[in-house]
């Protein structure tokens, strides 16, 4: 390599002036066309990853049982209202069974709410409600509900006196979905007192 090197060297100097110059001029044009292009480059290639706009996070829907009665007299109804809130997920269906001590419960009625188009089950056992909704079709559009509604309300009449009684719901048949999963979060149950 060395003697590459003085073989170049040797035949560099036995040019003419004006040659070395050009030869000169041609390696220092090279080497700044080489960093400008280099520096060019980089700035038309680098195209930062672009940022991802927020999405919010899944919420999972809440379902409570209320009523405006805490406390009522052996004989009397009262009402107690289930309510769901889905704030971010739509719900295509869903199935609320709601447990109750037959000692001191009877259902009286089962009504419907409005956060579902179509209520296909409304069924009473002698201990628990199952009411079932779902998804509505309106003009081959199916409407998904979410945010908060009633799904429905049970009327209860109280049969005998006790110091509370709990509704609940049954966590294991009790199902709210959204694409194909069960987005049930937290669950709110009642305390009923019968004088």
């Amino acid at each position: 390599m060395k003697e590459a090197v003085k073989t170049y060297l040797t035949q560099f100097k036995k040019l003419e002036r004006n040659a070395k110059i050009l030869i000169i001029a041609i390696l220092i044009g090279s080497f700044f066309i080489g960093v400008i292009g280099q520096i060019g480059y980089r700035k038309l290639a680098y195209k930062p990853f672009p940022i991802p706009s927020p999405t919010s996070i899944p919420t999972p829907a809440s379902i409570s049982l209320t009523s405006n009665s805490a406390e009522v007299e052996t004989g009397a109804t009262f009402s107690a209202t289930i309510k769901i809130n889905s704030p971010n997920q739509g719900v295509e269906a869903a199935d609320f069974v709601v447990l109750f001590d037959p000692d001191y419960l009877k259902v009286a009625t089962v009504s419907s709410g409005n956060f579902f188009g179509v209520y296909p089950v409304k069924k009473t056992e002698t201990n628990s409600v199952k009411i079932s909704g779902m998804a509505n079709l309106i003009d081959n559009k199916i409407i998904i509900p979410k945010g908060e509604g009633t799904v429905g309300t049970i009327t209860f009449e109280a049969l005998a006196a006790t110091e509370s009684t709990k509704i609940s719901f049954d966590k294991e048949k009790t199902i709210v979905a959204s694409g194909g999963k069960n987005i049930l979060g937290e669950i709110g149950d009642l305390m009923i007192g019968i004088k």
